[in-house]
């Protein structure tokens, strides 16, 4: 942000909301959607993701979809993106080389080409 409109403003910083919030609005999301969203895995989402709103909405619906109706014994299902950022960075990790970098740069393309 430039320093004009730095001068302007007054910065204000706002925390990550709680596990218990994060849970809350995980049941609000699934009931306005119309099924149940037992209380154990909305904490597990908010623990996964780290009290990240965004994300635990995305991997709610990624629960979701891998399972219907949701239990609270399911596994914890991270969106696609997540996975596919993993793989390339065991890729990475497991081999360092021109040819492995361009592998690498055409699939970040196709990651952001996709999202």
């Amino acid at each position: 942000v430039i320093a004009p409109i730095r001068s302007r403003c007054m910065c204000v910083r706002v925390s990550a909301p709680t596990h218990q919030e994060v849970a809350r609005v995980l049941a609000g999301v699934a009931s306005k959607e119309g099924f149940k969203l037992p209380e154990a895995l909305a904490l597990r989402i908010s623990k996964a993701s780290e009290r990240n709103l965004r994300r635990a909405v995305l991997t709610l619906e990624a629960c979701k979809v891998a399972q219907s109706p949701l239990s609270e014994s399911q596994p914890i299902q991270l969106p696609d993106w997540q996975l596919f950022i993993g793989a390339i960075a065991e890729e990475v990790v497991k081999e360092q080389s021109p040819k492995q970098l361009l592998k690498v740069r055409g699939k970040l393309y196709e990651l952001l080409s996709n999202c």
